[in-house]
């Protein structure tokens, strides 16, 4: 196999880079659908009237900060368990 097919396809922990795509793109989705129908049942309980496409707009706003939020904290996550790791390699003799 070609090795950039191979990097795109596998990271360097063994879970595909495919299936990390299709885990986020489907979790995303799944979030804009739930937020959609959430706001949907919410707004009118607060009096806040709007449109199918306002309610729809608003979703893929707060899906954009989610989206943002979740990759910032995952590689601050990423960047401490990687210098963890750094840290504590031990060489076997």
């Amino acid at each position: 196999m070609d090795n950039k097919i191979e990097k795109m396809l596998y990271s360097s922990y063994g879970q595909k880079k495919l299936h990390s795509f299709i885990e986020v793109f489907t979790n995303t989705f799944i979030g804009y659908l739930i937020a959609v129908f959430t706001q949907m049942i919410v707004f009118p309980l607060f009096e806040i009237k709007v449109s199918v496409s306002e309610n729809m707009l608003i979703a893929v706003i707060f899906t954009v900060v989610s989206i943002i939020r979740s990759y910032v904290l995952r590689r601050v996550f990423n960047h401490f368990t990687v210098k963890n790791n750094k840290n504590s390699v031990t060489v076997e003799q």
